[in-house]
């Protein structure tokens, strides 16, 4: 923890925190203020929903940090992790656990609608591990 010195180190820490975040994921992260985390819990890091058209792909090396779950709610894409493709088609849903290197993206010319929640602390590992029983990361309709 970072000795408040008139608020600015805590400051610093949490915009240094944010700009992290908004390198790793491309995206704009605000962390709430005040907001103390229990590690011990399941805790949401980022929900989003969102329809993108053609050229949408996001790859992501073993530096991602957080359990991800992706529901496709429009049109198909691909799914790439442990060396394994996978043609997703609306309906079904992907699980993503940190440390693995992972490629996702439409299909051709096609758009893709998507459903994501990204989570941390030490429950959720254990809740989402329970959908990922025997290496399964890909869940069919």
């Amino acid at each position: 923890m970072i000795e408040e010195h008139n608020g600015k180190d805590v400051e610093e820490e949490r915009m240094n925190q944010e700009e992290a975040i908004g390198k790793l994921s491309g995206y704009t992260y605000r962390i709430p203020e005040g907001v103390e985390r229990n590690p011990a819990l399941f805790y949401v890091e980022r929900a989003g929903c969102g329809s993108y058209d053609a050229d949408f792909e996001i790859v992501r090396d073993h530096t991602y940090p957080f359990y991800t779950l992706h529901f496709l709610f429009d049109g198909c894409g691909f799914f790439r992790i442990r060396g394994q493709d996978y043609f997703l088609t609306k309906g079904e849903a992907f699980l993503i656990t940190p440390g693995e290197e992972h490629v996702y993206c439409n299909f051709t010319a096609s758009s893709i609608g998507l459903i994501c929640v990204e989570a941390s602390g030490i429950l959720c590992g254990d809740v989402l591990m329970l959908l990922n029983r025997k290496g399964l990361c890909v869940f069919r309709r």
